[in-house]
């Protein structure tokens, strides 16, 4: 055959190339990026809640020495989820009844006289038997208080 024909040879056709990437592909990163943002954001706050909670659990597992060891820890875990100016005057009664405040209200009638027990044995000779039962009734309420579910401000 002649090439006087005019044909010209079969062309490969172009390879569609990924970049620029289509507007439904931007949306889909854009998407991906909020929603990665989000569970971040969400995963640090949960952190910060329960930092609190952590610190005391980790300090309650050592015997302490006294009533006034293991309820000064709780202080001081308190402050970490409420401001010093509402925590830090509290003692006896008022103190007592700002722990069952943090309570379901389904909880109180289980805590009350277990506070009121320790309450009076506060200011006397105790054993170590009396502290470790202390401490585990902090230990009880902190798992049904804490963390609270709207913070109240920092300190």
């Amino acid at each position: 055959m002649s090439s006087d024909l005019g044909l010209h040879d079969i062309a490969d056709t172009y390879s569609v190339s990924w970049w620029p990437l289509a507007w439904g592909w931007w949306v889909l990163i854009t998407l991906l990026i909020v929603l990665l943002g989000g569970v971040c954001f969400w995963l640090i706050q949960r952190a910060r809640q329960r930092r609190g909670l952590r610190l005391l659990r980790a300090q309650l597992k050592h015997p302490l020495p006294s009533l006034s060891a293991v309820n000064l820890t709780l202080k001081q875990a308190a402050l970490l989820y409420y401001p010093r100016q509402q925590i830090a005057a509290l003692h006896s009664e008022q103190w007592q009844a700002f722990l069952l405040e943090q309570l379901p209200p389904q909880k109180h009638a289980a805590f009350a006289p277990r506070f009121n027990q320790f309450q009076a044995l506060q200011y006397q000779p105790h054993d170590a038997a009396t502290v470790a039962a202390y401490q585990q009734l902090i230990a009880d309420w902190a798992n049904a208080a804490w963390p609270p579910k709207h913070r109240q401000g920092a300190a």
